[in-house]
């Protein structure tokens, strides 16, 4: 039976995480397409074999995140990937 890990994230989270992998790829040399943030934060998580399952447009029940300080007022976008 397969396993998988699920987790959520915000778009400002998505959008770091592509800043940060675009920083990393400028270190080594490594050319990446001239896409959006956002979509390239989603091209990431691809590869890292995350699959996007569900987007919620904001969720007031979900607590401000520290990576987003103005509290998660815009979508969660809620991934899984199977377990190794």
């Amino acid at each position: 039976m397969k396993k998988f890990e699920y987790k959520e994230m915000g778009r400002a989270e998505i959008v770091d995480l592509a800043y940060k992998k675009r920083k990393e790829l400028d270190q080594k040399g490594i050319k990446y397409p001239e896409i959006g943030s956002f979509r390239f934060g989603l091209d990431v998580l691809g590869k890292d074999g995350w699959e996007l399952i569900q987007v919620n447009l904001w969720n007031p029940s979900e607590p401000p995140s520290k990576s987003f300080p103005y509290g998660r007022t815009d979508e969660v976008f809620y991934f899984k990937r199977e377990m190794k």
